[in-house]
């Protein structure tokens, strides 16, 4: 009878054991994939459809701005780079080599101690200003992959910027004032 207990007590504490772990890792993918899932931009989840809108000479973000910023955390957490973000905006920039030429740029920045010394962190992409508001840049339509544009380094510079070649608006970490090569430029498609 003894025995009988033992093995019966044995078996169900193993199938508990079975249980909590499974439930447990259950749990962590179901997480994961929510995140995921309100960052991939092939779900259209964040970067699909209209980013922003001008309204009264201000460019107001209409997407999840939360969504925009873990996304962009994200990207740098890839990178070894833990950053939270503190703010993002739409900022609208003419290329530095040419006046003529206007850009829109979604950038999430973040003032951070690095090393004891305050440091800068920004990331952008440049989105495309249509009819009903601010896209992601038309590098999806065209086929040409969108490119994520980051820059770290002392605090009152290595502000994004862009210049042209061509056609195309090539996004650049400005120095700003910083001690030379102190801004470092990290670039990945999105």
């Amino acid at each position: 009878m003894k025995k009988v207990f033992l093995k019966s007590l044995t078996c169900l504490l193993f199938l508990a054991t079975l249980i909590s772990c499974s439930s447990d890792s259950v749990t962590q993918e179901t997480s994961n994939k929510s995140v995921n899932n309100s960052i991939n931009k092939k779900s259209g989840s964040i970067w699909e459809g209209v980013i922003g809108v001008e309204r009264n000479g201000e460019y107001v973000i209409t997407a999840d701005q939360d969504a925009l910023m873990s996304y962009f955390e994200y990207l740098l957490k890839e990178e070894g780079d833990i950053v939270e973000f503190d703010e993002i905006k739409i900022v609208k920039q003419t290329a530095t080599n040419d006046p003529a030429n206007t850009a829109y740029m979604l950038i999430a920045s973040s003032g951070k101690t690095g090393g004891g010394l305050p440091e800068a962190v920004n990331i952008a992409v440049i989105l495309t200003k249509g009819i009903n508001g601010f896209y992601l840049g038309a590098g999806l339509e065209v086929g040409d992959p969108i490119t994520v544009t980051s820059c770290r380094g002392c605090s009152y510079g290595c502000n994004l910027r862009y210049y042209t070649i061509g056609k195309n608006q090539v996004p650049y970490c400005d120095e700003n004032g910083c001690s030379r090569y102190s801004c470092v430029k990290r670039e990945r498609p999105l």
